[in-house]
């Protein structure tokens, strides 16, 4: 997000308050943090540029590709002067043989490790 001429970013955490005997959802809590990468932006962008996130294909455009049952996937968003592109990579934590996938999971990687946060994990 740029604002004042200075990007920032904003991480969402959502916290599940369940009832005396978790077995119902009571509320849902969130929060928003602003936060900027460890690195600074401009390696940010250098960085996940080199891990072709501007260039994926979708993962229906792949072959190989076989959606799963279970697992989780991850959407990719982005605009640019010139650009929109959104793309999907369902059950992609499943994928251990499809390169396309591999980058995906270290461009989560990459975010996580800039913004310090650990996404939930369903392995």
């Amino acid at each position: 997000k740029k604002s004042d001429s200075k990007w920032s970013a904003e991480l969402y955490s959502l916290r599940l308050n369940y009832g005396k005997n978790r077995d119902s959802l009571v509320s849902v809590t969130k929060s928003v943090e602003i936060k900027q990468p460890v690195s600074g932006w401009k390696n940010l962008a250098d960085s996940l540029a080199k891990l072709d996130i501007y260039t994926l294909p979708d993962a229906h455009e792949i072959s190989s590709y076989s959606e799963g049952n279970d697992g989780y996937g991850v959407t990719v968003k982005f605009a640019t002067k010139r650009r929109y592109r959104i793309y999907n990579y369902p059950s992609f934590n499943e994928q251990t043989g499809v390169n396309e996938s591999r980058k995906v999971e270290q461009i989560i990687e990459l975010i996580e490790n800039e913004f310090s946060f650990k996404r939930l994990s369903a392995r």
